[in-house]
């Protein structure tokens, strides 16, 4: 059996905590190969690794882990609950990384101290998770999607430019998608019939524009989301992710079967 891995288990098996690393990559190396569109790799800066870095970022400005916590709080009381919901799995790896060291030391001399040790640690989890994931075989190559490391130097700080697509035009993705004329239309009318939430919406119009030819921004790139693993997964692979609720339905329009890597 082969693998078509979507952004979820891509993070689970570079990025989480240590355990559910192990359990992902022990599950995925049941698989003959493990393939995945470049799309992937492209949600996956703009999702978990954008949280890590966010946070890092914030540790690295306020130099205390309290006011990077209280920042944190207060940024669950507004729209943006999945980047604290990130922000938070982000904290708990880098803790757990620092696990071994922490009990020998017993505790910090400064809070910036302890703030400085959380945030060189996030780096490092991001800078070998994007590593491992470039790893992958990737299919359906996307020349508007650079696939670069964050940047480090920047003094604003850690920068990421692979979360968002290279500029305005016609993108490559739109064109993988069009190459599969009839699952796209079968798609589209899928969610012209029975998409009833703001996702289903959003994702209809990116689907629509990709069939027209149109040009696709960022937010309607973003917007395709499950359906391109329904469409571009081969008919030989098992689409992977850890969100089996969304992925099923379109796949099994198109003949195609989800599987879930098991939980903890």
């Amino acid at each position: 059996m082969k693998a078509f891995l979507d952004s979820s288990v891509i993070a689970d098996a570079t990025l989480k905590d240590h355990s559910t690393r192990q359990r992902t990559n022990t599950f995925l190396r049941g698989f003959a190969e493990c393939l995945a569109p470049q799309y992937a790799l492209k949600e996956l800066a703009a999702g978990p690794i954008y949280a890590f870095l966010w946070f890092h970022n914030v540790l690295a400005s306020e130099r205390s882990y309290d006011k990077a916590l209280g920042k944190l709080h207060r940024l669950s009381r507004t729209p943006r609950r999945n980047l604290t919901s990130s922000a938070i799995e982000a904290l708990r790896a880098a803790e757990q990384t620092l696990a071994p060291s922490m009990r020998a030391r017993l505790y910090w001399r400064t809070e910036a101290e302890r703030a400085d040790d959380i945030r060189t640690t996030l780096l490092t989890l991001v800078l070998r998770a994007w590593r491992r994931a470039r790893r992958y075989s990737l299919s359906h190559p996307l020349r508007c999607h650079p696939l670069v490391e964050p940047d480090a130097g920047d003094p604003r700080g850690v920068r990421h430019s692979a979360r968002r697509c290279s500029g305005p035009h016609i993108c490559d993705q739109a064109g993988h998608l069009r190459a599969a004329a009839d699952d796209l239309a079968r798609i589209c009318s899928h969610l012209t019939a029975h998409g009833k939430s703001e996702e289903d919406r959003r994702r209809l119009r990116a689907l629509e524009l990709a069939a027209g030819g149109k040009v696709i921004g960022e937010s309607e790139c973003r917007g395709l989301g499950d359906a391109v693993y329904a469409i571009l997964s081969p008919l030989t692979h098992v689409i992977v992710t850890t969100n089996t609720k969304d992925h099923e339905a379109l796949a099994a329009l198109l003949g195609k079967t989800v599987e879930r890597p098991p939980a903890g």
